[in-house]
């Protein structure tokens, strides 16, 4: 995930669950996915 006005530097690889902030934009953090099925019956985590 990023942030709209952030900008990734050339060359850079965005691995999945991670949130990117600023500008250059730099890794703010790692996030958990949420399993959509249990978001679908209310029993997300």
């Amino acid at each position: 995930m990023r942030r709209i006005d952030c900008f990734v530097m050339k060359g850079e690889v965005l691995e999945p669950n991670t949130v990117w902030r600023g500008n250059p934009a730099k890794l703010y953090g790692i996030v958990t996915p949420i399993d959509a099925r249990a978001m679908e019956i209310g029993h997300a985590p």
